[in-house]
């Protein structure tokens, strides 16, 4: 049985291997020296279940892998708070697959019209908890039995998008949370200025922070504000004159351009309208990050079922004085 398993297994992980890795299924302790135990523990798994039930072939695979590639691609969108700091991430994914049949008529759908659906999912946010060492956050959305019956591949795809997008915007909302605690006395600076935004008043907030003598010449300082915030930039030649064209911008981590000021600008609407935060990534913020992604259907009733995703974030601000603020007047 345990060597079916692991056939099963690693056909999977040739369909997707940066997620199916060994690490990913470790969970059934499938390279464990010692497997006396695991064929009592792994007869109750729906991933065996799974494999007794069907042949994870063809278009079969192909669908368990599309919904896990949905998912933990989904993770990593407006991850804004990444280019906030210097990070070290240990990413432990775990994968408990979904229900093959309803997956493999969402995939087999894929393309097809969205439903007139009268009562659409729930996200609920059952845990974002601030603890000594950062704060874990949990995400989840749920849709009752009569929304996925009558949903397609797109509206099923599009809410779990929004578990991983979920975490991270609550993820840079803990980085700013850091940088904002910072009194104007420890930060480099803390600047005023009378709308609207011009490239000046970022230069003002630069050479607050060159006059610390602690950022590398290397890295660029980068600037974070709210869209429209920046937008009030774009009204302003010398700011258009400063981009530079033809770099491919990073979106996931916000990057709206680069420019021959040696500043980068990100923008993220956890920033109020108004701000803008100046920092040096390598010499303010370093953080860790744990990663737990699970991919499974859970099932709080008998009606309702869902994603669940996971994070543990924990960061310091180590040099605030790499750290500069400017704030609407």
């Amino acid at each position: 049985m345990i060597e079916e398993l692991r056939q099963r297994l690693e056909e999977l992980a040739k369909v997707y291997p940066t997620l199916l890795s060994r690490r990913c299924y470790s969970m059934l302790d499938v390279d464990s020296q010692v497997l006396s135990h695991i064929p009592k523990r792994a007869a109750g798994s729906k991933l065996v279940q799974l494999w007794a039930k069907y042949t994870l072939t063809g278009s079969d695979a192909g669908a368990l892998a599309e919904v896990i590639r949905t998912v933990f691609d989904a993770a990593y969108p407006k991850q804004v708070w990444r280019a906030m700091g210097t990070w070290f991430e240990t990413r432990e994914a775990k994968v408990k697959v979904p229900v093959v049949s309803k997956v493999k008529a969402l995939f087999d759908a894929k393309g097809g019209v969205t439903p007139d659906v009268s009562t659409p999912p729930r996200y609920v946010e059952i845990d974002n908890d601030l603890d000594a060492d950062g704060r874990r956050i949990r995400a989840r959305v749920l849709w009752d039995v009569s929304f996925l019956n009558a949903s397609n591949w797109q509206v099923v795809e599009a809410y779990t998008r929004s578990v991983g997008e979920a975490i991270m915007v609550k993820a840079t909302e803990y980085v700013h949370q850091l940088y904002s605690s910072l009194s104007a006395s420890e930060i480099a600076a803390e600047l005023t200025y009378t709308p609207p935004l011009r490239v000046d008043h970022l230069i003002d907030l630069r050479s607050a922070i060159d006059g610390e003598d602690l950022t590398p010449s290397s890295t660029a300082y980068r600037a974070f504000l709210h869209p429209a915030t920046y937008n009030q930039l774009l009204k302003d030649d010398k700011f258009v004159n400063s981009l530079v064209f033809g770099e491919t911008l990073d979106k996931t981590t916000g990057l709206q351009s680069r420019t021959t000021l040696g500043i980068d600008f990100h923008t993220t609407s956890v920033v109020p309208r108004g701000e803008v935060l100046l920092i040096n990534p390598e010499r303010s913020l370093v953080g860790a990050v744990y990663q737990n992604l699970i991919v499974e259907v859970v099932e709080p009733s008998t009606t309702l079922s869902g994603i669940d995703a996971y994070m543990h974030i924990a960061a310091k601000v180590l040099e605030p004085k790499a750290v500069a603020r400017l704030r609407a007047a």
